[in-house]
């Protein structure tokens, strides 16, 4: 590993802030590479997409937090910082 490896932004699912990060692969361009990332803010390991930035389950649960609008049911303000899961 050349140590080169530039920084990337994520966002952290448990806070909702952007977070930088670093990975201890080269090779990024596959597009199903998630790597362990430690979060620098909650204190916890996400799984982050090497080609995208994008953090495993993030797209799920904006999905859940969508249906429950349209229903219009109420949402927990924890649930909308990431704090919280919701039951499918």
């Amino acid at each position: 590993m050349s140590g080169d490896m530039p920084p990337f932004l994520y966002r952290c699912p448990n806070t909702g802030y952007r977070v930088q990060g670093f990975f201890a692969v080269e090779d990024v361009s596959d597009p199903d590479n998630y790597e362990p990332v430690p979060c620098m803010i909650c204190q916890q390991v996400h799984l982050v997409n090497a080609a995208t930035g994008a953090v495993l389950g993030e797209e799920a649960r904006r999905v859940k937090l969508f249906a429950l609008c349209r229903a219009g049911q109420k949402i927990p303000a924890a649930a909308l910082k990431g704090k919280s899961s919701l039951a499918g």
